[in-house]
């Protein structure tokens, strides 16, 4: 047996039923998978995907204040 890519899966994710998460592929932290999703690649933190292929649908989190 051999590896064909490693997957990273962050802190706070949360990932729906039946979904498949493919060789190679990161989940950034506090991003959320719907169920029956295929993952592939690289997810950016806070990002809500879905579909197949899976897909951005939107990005949420904290706003970020430059300067402070």
């Amino acid at each position: 047996l051999f590896s064909k890519g490693p997957v990273i899966i962050e802190d706070s994710v949360h990932v729906g039923m039946f979904c498949t998460i493919l060789p190679s592929t990161k989940i950034g932290h506090h991003s959320i998978i719907a169920a029956h999703s295929v993952v592939s690649g690289r997810i950016p933190p806070y990002s809500l995907v879905a579909g197949n292929p899976a897909r951005i649908v939107m990005t949420f989190g904290k706003k970020k204040k430059f300067g402070k």
